[in-house]
C-alpha cells in the first residue's frame, strides 16, 4: 500500500463504527503541549517546563503507546509497559486530558486521579 492508500484506509475506519474510540487513542500517541518550552524562557523556567512535559508522557502516553498498536512506536518517541495512566484531577483536565482518558478506557487502563494540591501563601487558599 502507498502511503496515500493507507491515509484513505485509515480516513474509511474513522468514519465508521467505532471511528470516534480508534480517534481518541490516535490523539493519545503525540502527548501533551503544555507545559511547553518557549523560546522566551529562562534557562530554568525552559528545564522546568521540559521536565514537567516529560513526566505527563511518561504518565499518559508512553504506556498508551505501547498499548495501542501491538507495542508498534514510531520516530524516536518513548513507551513503556503498563495499565495506568495518571492525570490530574478532572476540574484541571485539558483538551489531551479527555483523549487520554477515553483512550485509557478503551484499552481497559487504570485511571489515577492525581489528588488535587493548593497552594497558601499568606493564609489564602488558591
Amino acid at each position: 500500500m502507498t502511503l496515500d492508500e493507507k491515509r484513505a484506509t485509515i480516513g474509511q475506519w474513522l468514519r465508521e463504527t467505532d471511528g470516534d474510540r480508534l480517534w481518541d487513542i490516535m490523539c493519545a500517541q503525540r502527548g501533551p503541549d503544555s507545559p511547553s518550552e518557549t523560546p522566551s524562557m529562562s534557562s530554568a523556567e525552559h528545564k522546568a517546563a521540559y521536565n514537567g512535559r516529560r513526566k505527563r508522557k511518561y504518565d499518559t502516553v508512553e504506556v498508551i503507546r505501547a498499548a495501542s498498536f501491538g507495542g508498534v512506536v514510531g520516530g524516536s518517541a518513548r513507551s513503556h509497559q503498563g495499565d495506568t495512566v495518571t492525570l490530574p484531577p478532572e476540574s484541571e483536565w485539558d483538551h489531551f486530558d479527555r483523549h487520554v482518558e477515553r483512550a485509557a478506557r478503551i484499552l481497559w487502563f487504570t485511571i489515577e486521579i492525581r489528588p488535587l494540591l493548593r497552594l497558601i501563601r499568606h493564609g489564602y487558599t488558591t
